[in-house]
Protein backbone atom coordinates (compact mmCIF):
# COMPACT_ATOMS: atom_id res chain seq x y z
CA UNK A 1 0.00 0.00 0.00
CA UNK A 2 2.42 2.35 0.96
CA UNK A 3 4.72 1.31 -2.02
CA UNK A 4 1.51 2.23 -4.62
CA UNK A 5 1.26 5.72 -3.80
CA UNK A 6 4.84 6.37 -3.24
CA UNK A 7 5.16 5.24 -6.85
CA UNK A 8 1.44 7.55 -7.70
CA UNK A 9 3.46 10.54 -5.91
CA UNK A 10 6.05 9.80 -7.94
CA UNK A 11 4.71 9.88 -11.33
CA UNK A 12 2.45 12.78 -10.66
CA UNK A 13 5.75 15.10 -9.73
CA UNK A 14 7.71 13.66 -13.55
CA UNK A 15 4.07 14.20 -15.27
CA UNK A 16 4.06 18.34 -13.62
CA UNK A 17 7.84 18.77 -14.20
CA UNK A 18 7.79 17.60 -17.79
CA UNK A 19 4.33 19.59 -18.68
CA UNK A 20 5.98 22.38 -16.99
CA UNK A 21 9.25 22.37 -19.03
CA UNK A 22 7.16 21.76 -22.08
CA UNK A 23 5.19 24.88 -21.79
CA UNK A 24 8.63 26.82 -20.84
CA UNK A 25 9.75 25.54 -24.45
CA UNK A 26 7.02 26.68 -26.06
CA UNK A 27 6.73 29.98 -27.61
CA UNK A 28 4.12 32.29 -26.73
CA UNK A 29 1.61 33.59 -29.40
CA UNK A 30 1.05 37.27 -29.10
CA UNK A 31 -3.05 38.36 -29.43
CA UNK A 32 -3.58 40.90 -32.65
CA UNK A 33 -4.05 43.45 -30.52
CA UNK A 34 -1.45 43.46 -28.45
CA UNK A 35 1.31 42.25 -31.40
CA UNK A 36 2.03 46.00 -32.36
CA UNK A 37 2.04 46.99 -28.37
CA UNK A 38 4.68 44.19 -27.53
CA UNK A 39 7.04 45.25 -30.45
CA UNK A 40 7.05 49.01 -29.07
CA UNK A 41 7.80 47.77 -26.06
CA UNK A 42 10.76 45.59 -27.38
CA UNK A 43 11.83 49.14 -29.55
CA UNK A 44 11.77 51.19 -26.01
CA UNK A 45 13.79 48.46 -24.19
CA UNK A 46 16.48 48.63 -27.17
CA UNK A 47 17.04 51.68 -27.24
CA UNK A 48 16.56 52.21 -23.20
CA UNK A 49 19.39 49.89 -23.00
CA UNK A 50 22.01 51.34 -25.46
CA UNK A 51 21.46 54.66 -23.49
CA UNK A 52 20.09 56.67 -25.97
CA UNK A 53 16.82 57.82 -23.62
CA UNK A 54 15.14 58.05 -27.01
CA UNK A 55 17.13 61.75 -27.26
CA UNK A 56 17.13 60.90 -31.16
CA UNK A 57 13.98 59.09 -31.30
CA UNK A 58 12.85 61.01 -34.65
CA UNK A 59 9.28 60.67 -34.60
CA UNK A 60 8.53 62.15 -31.30
CA UNK A 61 9.79 65.21 -32.65
CA UNK A 62 7.74 65.27 -35.39
CA UNK A 63 4.35 63.22 -34.62
CA UNK A 64 2.93 65.08 -31.27
CA UNK A 65 0.87 68.01 -32.64
CA UNK A 66 -1.34 70.30 -30.48
CA UNK A 67 -4.71 70.02 -31.21
CA UNK A 68 -5.84 73.05 -30.58
CA UNK A 69 -9.56 74.58 -30.57
CA UNK A 70 -8.69 77.99 -32.69
CA UNK A 71 -8.87 78.86 -36.09
CA UNK A 72 -5.52 79.92 -38.22
CA UNK A 73 -7.36 83.25 -38.78
CA UNK A 74 -7.55 83.48 -35.20
CA UNK A 75 -3.73 82.43 -34.35
CA UNK A 76 -3.45 85.43 -36.52
CA UNK A 77 -5.33 87.91 -34.87
CA UNK A 78 -4.07 87.12 -31.66
CA UNK A 79 -0.18 87.90 -33.25
CA UNK A 80 -1.16 90.79 -34.67
CA UNK A 81 -2.80 92.06 -31.47
CA UNK A 82 0.41 91.11 -29.98
CA UNK A 83 2.88 93.19 -32.76
CA UNK A 84 0.49 96.60 -32.12
CA UNK A 85 0.71 96.15 -27.95
CA UNK A 86 4.53 95.71 -28.12
CA UNK A 87 4.78 99.07 -30.69
CA UNK A 88 1.94 100.85 -28.89
CA UNK A 89 3.45 100.59 -25.25
CA UNK A 90 6.87 101.60 -26.34
CA UNK A 91 5.55 104.77 -27.77
CA UNK A 92 3.12 105.24 -24.69
CA UNK A 93 6.08 104.90 -22.70
CA UNK A 94 8.79 106.78 -23.72
CA UNK A 95 7.17 110.51 -23.87
CA UNK A 96 5.95 109.67 -20.25
CA UNK A 97 9.21 108.49 -18.87
CA UNK A 98 11.19 111.42 -20.20
CA UNK A 99 8.96 114.20 -19.14
CA UNK A 100 8.98 112.17 -15.63
CA UNK A 101 12.42 112.88 -15.77
CA UNK A 102 12.64 116.08 -16.78
CA UNK A 103 14.08 115.27 -20.03
CA UNK A 104 13.28 116.51 -23.77
CA UNK A 105 13.08 112.61 -24.95
CA UNK A 106 14.96 109.00 -24.04
CA UNK A 107 18.20 110.02 -25.79
CA UNK A 108 18.69 112.92 -23.07
CA UNK A 109 18.23 110.71 -20.12
CA UNK A 110 21.36 108.98 -18.43
CA UNK A 111 22.13 105.57 -19.05
CA UNK A 112 21.07 104.49 -15.54
CA UNK A 113 18.09 106.08 -16.41
CA UNK A 114 17.35 104.58 -19.85
CA UNK A 115 18.15 100.95 -18.39
CA UNK A 116 15.30 101.71 -15.52
CA UNK A 117 12.94 102.77 -18.17
CA UNK A 118 13.41 99.61 -20.35
CA UNK A 119 12.76 97.45 -17.10
CA UNK A 120 9.47 99.43 -16.57
CA UNK A 121 8.70 99.39 -20.16
CA UNK A 122 9.37 95.13 -20.87
CA UNK A 123 7.52 94.75 -17.23
CA UNK A 124 4.50 96.40 -19.10
CA UNK A 125 4.84 94.53 -22.25
CA UNK A 126 5.52 91.11 -20.73
CA UNK A 127 2.05 91.93 -19.15
CA UNK A 128 0.17 92.92 -21.67
CA UNK A 129 1.70 89.96 -24.17
CA UNK A 130 0.76 87.28 -21.78
CA UNK A 131 -2.66 89.23 -21.12
CA UNK A 132 -3.67 89.05 -25.15
CA UNK A 133 -2.61 85.32 -25.23
CA UNK A 134 -4.68 84.43 -22.61
CA UNK A 135 -7.73 86.32 -23.74
CA UNK A 136 -7.00 83.57 -26.28
CA UNK A 137 -7.31 80.52 -24.94
CA UNK A 138 -9.74 81.49 -22.38
CA UNK A 139 -12.30 82.06 -24.89
CA UNK A 140 -12.36 77.77 -25.31
CA UNK A 141 -13.56 75.58 -23.03
CA UNK A 142 -10.95 74.13 -20.84
CA UNK A 143 -11.73 70.76 -21.71
CA UNK A 144 -10.70 71.77 -25.78
CA UNK A 145 -7.86 72.89 -24.63
CA UNK A 146 -4.43 70.85 -24.71
CA UNK A 147 -3.50 69.98 -21.07
CA UNK A 148 0.26 70.89 -22.01
CA UNK A 149 0.24 74.31 -23.85
CA UNK A 150 1.91 77.13 -22.29
CA UNK A 151 2.68 74.69 -19.38
CA UNK A 152 4.91 76.04 -17.02
CA UNK A 153 5.53 72.87 -14.16
CA UNK A 154 9.00 72.76 -12.05
CA UNK A 155 7.86 69.40 -11.03
CA UNK A 156 10.25 66.52 -11.88
CA UNK A 157 12.91 68.63 -13.46
CA UNK A 158 15.44 66.09 -13.98
CA UNK A 159 13.08 63.05 -15.00
CA UNK A 160 14.48 62.06 -18.58
CA UNK A 161 12.90 58.71 -18.86
CA UNK A 162 10.74 58.85 -21.97
CA UNK A 163 9.03 55.54 -21.77
CA UNK A 164 6.59 57.28 -19.40
CA UNK A 165 6.19 59.76 -22.03
CA UNK A 166 5.68 57.40 -24.84
CA UNK A 167 3.29 54.79 -22.47
CA UNK A 168 1.42 57.84 -21.45
CA UNK A 169 1.02 59.34 -25.16
CA UNK A 170 -0.32 55.78 -26.48
CA UNK A 171 -2.43 55.50 -23.75
CA UNK A 172 -3.72 59.01 -24.25
CA UNK A 173 -4.30 57.99 -28.29
CA UNK A 174 -5.74 54.60 -27.42
CA UNK A 175 -8.67 56.58 -25.03
CA UNK A 176 -9.28 58.50 -27.67
CA UNK A 177 -9.94 56.28 -29.84
CA UNK A 178 -12.35 53.92 -28.04
CA UNK A 179 -13.92 57.15 -26.98
CA UNK A 180 -12.69 57.12 -23.57
CA UNK A 181 -12.29 60.01 -20.73
CA UNK A 182 -8.91 59.27 -19.17
CA UNK A 183 -8.03 61.72 -16.27
CA UNK A 184 -4.08 60.97 -17.00
CA UNK A 185 -1.29 61.73 -14.12
CA UNK A 186 -0.40 65.74 -14.65
CA UNK A 187 3.19 64.72 -14.18
CA UNK A 188 3.22 63.22 -17.46
CA UNK A 189 1.39 66.14 -19.21
CA UNK A 190 -0.20 63.62 -21.41
CA UNK A 191 2.94 64.17 -23.90
CA UNK A 192 6.40 63.26 -24.51
CA UNK A 193 7.97 64.93 -21.99
CA UNK A 194 9.34 65.50 -18.32
CA UNK A 195 12.86 66.39 -17.20
CA UNK A 196 12.15 70.15 -18.06
CA UNK A 197 15.79 70.87 -16.37
CA UNK A 198 17.40 68.43 -18.22
CA UNK A 199 16.32 69.64 -21.38
CA UNK A 200 17.09 72.89 -20.51
CA UNK A 201 20.71 71.89 -19.86
CA UNK A 202 20.60 70.36 -23.10
CA UNK A 203 19.49 73.48 -24.41
CA UNK A 204 21.68 75.52 -22.62
CA UNK A 205 25.30 73.19 -23.83
CA UNK A 206 23.84 73.91 -27.53
CA UNK A 207 23.13 76.99 -27.82
CA UNK A 208 26.88 77.97 -28.10
CA UNK A 209 27.41 75.35 -31.29
CA UNK A 210 24.04 76.26 -32.81
CA UNK A 211 24.33 80.12 -32.64
CA UNK A 212 28.22 79.84 -33.51
CA UNK A 213 27.46 77.54 -36.38
CA UNK A 214 24.58 80.08 -37.78
CA UNK A 215 26.86 82.76 -37.40
CA UNK A 216 29.89 81.03 -39.17
CA UNK A 217 27.71 80.70 -41.97
CA UNK A 218 26.60 83.53 -42.32
CA UNK A 219 29.56 85.26 -41.96
CA UNK A 220 30.91 83.32 -44.96
CA UNK A 221 27.85 84.25 -47.04
CA UNK A 222 28.65 87.54 -46.50
CA UNK A 223 32.15 87.50 -47.64
CA UNK A 224 30.78 85.73 -50.70
CA UNK A 225 28.39 88.36 -51.20
CA UNK A 226 31.20 90.69 -51.17
CA UNK A 227 29.62 92.16 -47.63
CA UNK A 228 26.16 92.95 -48.82
CA UNK A 229 24.74 90.81 -45.96
CA UNK A 230 26.73 92.20 -43.02
CA UNK A 231 24.68 95.76 -42.42
CA UNK A 232 22.51 96.97 -39.81
CA UNK A 233 22.36 97.07 -35.71
CA UNK A 234 22.62 94.09 -33.79
CA UNK A 235 20.52 92.59 -31.11
CA UNK A 236 23.47 93.87 -28.24
CA UNK A 237 23.97 96.76 -29.63
CA UNK A 238 21.38 98.62 -27.90
CA UNK A 239 22.72 97.42 -24.37
CA UNK A 240 26.03 97.36 -25.38
CA UNK A 241 25.58 101.35 -25.45
CA UNK A 242 24.42 101.29 -21.59
CA UNK A 243 27.41 100.05 -20.47
CA UNK A 244 29.80 102.84 -19.57
CA UNK A 245 32.53 101.53 -17.95
CA UNK A 246 34.39 105.03 -18.40
CA UNK A 247 34.77 104.81 -14.42
CA UNK A 248 36.53 101.73 -14.71
CA UNK A 249 33.29 99.50 -14.19
CA UNK A 250 30.27 98.96 -15.16
CA UNK A 251 27.48 100.81 -13.21
CA UNK A 252 25.72 97.59 -11.08
CA UNK A 253 22.09 99.21 -10.83
CA UNK A 254 22.45 99.60 -14.85
CA UNK A 255 23.43 95.65 -15.14
CA UNK A 256 21.24 94.64 -13.11
CA UNK A 257 18.15 96.54 -14.70
CA UNK A 258 19.59 95.28 -17.79
CA UNK A 259 20.01 91.22 -16.66
CA UNK A 260 16.26 91.44 -15.65
CA UNK A 261 15.12 92.96 -18.82
CA UNK A 262 17.34 90.55 -21.14
CA UNK A 263 17.16 87.45 -19.15
CA UNK A 264 13.64 87.42 -17.46
CA UNK A 265 10.93 89.12 -18.67
CA UNK A 266 11.94 88.88 -22.52
CA UNK A 267 12.58 85.04 -22.03
CA UNK A 268 9.32 85.15 -20.57
CA UNK A 269 7.37 86.90 -23.07
CA UNK A 270 8.97 85.60 -26.42
CA UNK A 271 8.61 82.24 -25.40
CA UNK A 272 5.25 81.98 -24.29
CA UNK A 273 4.74 83.89 -27.59
CA UNK A 274 6.38 82.10 -30.16
CA UNK A 275 7.07 78.66 -28.48
CA UNK A 276 4.02 78.49 -26.26
CA UNK A 277 1.27 79.98 -28.46
CA UNK A 278 2.27 79.69 -31.84
CA UNK A 279 4.14 77.29 -32.87
CA UNK A 280 1.33 74.50 -31.07
CA UNK A 281 -1.16 76.65 -33.10
CA UNK A 282 1.09 76.40 -36.26
CA UNK A 283 0.76 72.46 -35.56
CA UNK A 284 -2.96 72.44 -36.47
CA UNK A 285 -2.19 73.80 -39.82
CA UNK A 286 1.42 71.87 -40.84
CA UNK A 287 3.95 69.46 -39.41
CA UNK A 288 5.30 70.05 -36.61
CA UNK A 289 8.82 70.27 -37.76
CA UNK A 290 7.39 73.16 -40.30
CA UNK A 291 5.63 74.96 -37.21
CA UNK A 292 9.37 75.26 -35.50
CA UNK A 293 10.71 76.44 -38.72
CA UNK A 294 8.07 79.05 -39.45
CA UNK A 295 7.89 80.34 -35.52
CA UNK A 296 11.57 80.49 -35.59
CA UNK A 297 11.84 83.01 -38.40
CA UNK A 298 8.65 84.82 -36.55
CA UNK A 299 10.88 85.23 -33.40
CA UNK A 300 13.86 85.91 -35.50
CA UNK A 301 11.82 88.66 -37.24
CA UNK A 302 10.62 90.24 -34.39
CA UNK A 303 13.77 91.14 -33.34
CA UNK A 304 14.21 93.56 -36.39
CA UNK A 305 17.80 92.97 -36.79
CA UNK A 306 18.94 91.88 -40.45
CA UNK A 307 22.18 91.28 -39.51
CA UNK A 308 21.33 88.74 -36.34
CA UNK A 309 18.86 87.09 -38.51
CA UNK A 310 20.42 84.04 -39.08
CA UNK A 311 21.87 83.40 -35.56
CA UNK A 312 18.52 83.90 -34.02
CA UNK A 313 16.33 81.82 -36.83
CA UNK A 314 18.33 78.92 -35.72
CA UNK A 315 18.66 79.74 -32.06
CA UNK A 316 14.59 79.73 -32.07
CA UNK A 317 14.44 76.17 -34.10
CA UNK A 318 16.77 74.95 -31.08
CA UNK A 319 14.42 76.42 -29.05
CA UNK A 320 11.14 75.17 -31.06
CA UNK A 321 12.85 71.36 -30.76
CA UNK A 322 13.74 71.47 -26.70
CA UNK A 323 9.87 72.89 -26.47
CA UNK A 324 8.47 70.00 -28.90
CA UNK A 325 9.88 67.48 -26.49
CA UNK A 326 9.55 69.06 -22.94
CA UNK A 327 6.40 70.19 -23.36
CA UNK A 328 7.22 72.83 -20.61
CA UNK A 329 7.99 76.57 -21.60
CA UNK A 330 10.37 76.06 -18.47
CA UNK A 331 13.14 74.72 -20.50
CA UNK A 332 13.38 77.00 -23.27
CA UNK A 333 13.02 79.90 -20.82
CA UNK A 334 15.67 79.07 -18.65
CA UNK A 335 17.77 78.31 -21.94
CA UNK A 336 16.75 81.78 -23.32
CA UNK A 337 17.72 83.52 -20.45
CA UNK A 338 20.51 82.26 -19.72
CA UNK A 339 22.12 83.07 -23.26
CA UNK A 340 20.82 86.23 -23.04
CA UNK A 341 22.10 87.24 -19.50
CA UNK A 342 25.53 85.54 -20.45
CA UNK A 343 26.16 87.42 -23.65
CA UNK A 344 25.42 90.39 -21.50
CA UNK A 345 27.60 89.86 -18.68
CA UNK A 346 30.40 88.58 -20.98
CA UNK A 347 29.86 92.44 -22.65
CA UNK A 348 30.19 93.81 -19.00
CA UNK A 349 33.56 92.34 -18.51
CA UNK A 350 34.93 93.24 -21.98
CA UNK A 351 33.88 97.19 -20.89
CA UNK A 352 34.98 96.91 -17.51
CA UNK A 353 38.46 96.00 -19.44
CA UNK A 354 38.55 98.92 -21.66
CA UNK A 355 37.60 96.79 -24.69
CA UNK A 356 35.49 99.49 -27.27
CA UNK A 357 32.09 97.43 -27.45
CA UNK A 358 30.78 99.47 -30.06
CA UNK A 359 33.73 98.80 -32.51
CA UNK A 360 33.68 94.48 -31.28
CA UNK A 361 30.24 94.62 -32.39
CA UNK A 362 30.58 96.39 -35.68
CA UNK A 363 33.54 93.81 -36.64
Amino acid sequence: MTSTSYNQRSISSIVARATKKDQERRPSIPSSSSSSSNKNDLDLDLDLKKGSLLLLRWSLYTTQKWDVPWSGKQTAITMFAWIASFVAVGASLAPLAAAALGAPNLGALSAQDKSLFLLVNQIVETAVGLSIVNATVSKYPKSEVPRDLLRVDFRRPFSFDQRAAVDSETTARDSKALDLDLDLDDDDGGRAGGGWLSWALVGIVASPVVIGAAATAAAALSDLSGGATSGGRGTADAVAGLLDASSGRVDVPTLVSLLIVTAVFAPILEETVFRGFLLPSLTKVMPVPAAIVVSAAGFATAHLSARDFPQLFAFGILLGFVYVRSRNLLSTMFIHGAWNGGVLLLLAVLASSGVDLEKLLAS
